[in-house]
């Protein structure tokens, strides 16, 4: 997840401000507004979110996660 943030000047010329890697998480963000429009609510968007980091993490070595 990340959000970029962009202008387009007069000329039609797209300019990049900044991009940020980890955009805000509340119920009021952008990205659960987004989730909401497609149908997801806050709750099955954390759980989606948390299920993927689980799935990613490597099979070995020490975990503070619980399986």
């Amino acid at each position: 997840m990340s959000r970029v943030d962009i202008i387009v000047d007069g000329a039609g010329v797209p300019w990049v401000l900044e991009v940020n890697t980890i955009p805000g998480l509340t119920a009021l963000s952008l990205l659960p507004d987004a989730a909401r429009a497609a149908g997801i609510s806050f709750e099955a968007l954390c759980e989606r979110i948390l299920e993927d980091a689980l799935q990613r993490r490597p099979a070995t070595g020490p975990s503070r996660v619980a399986p």
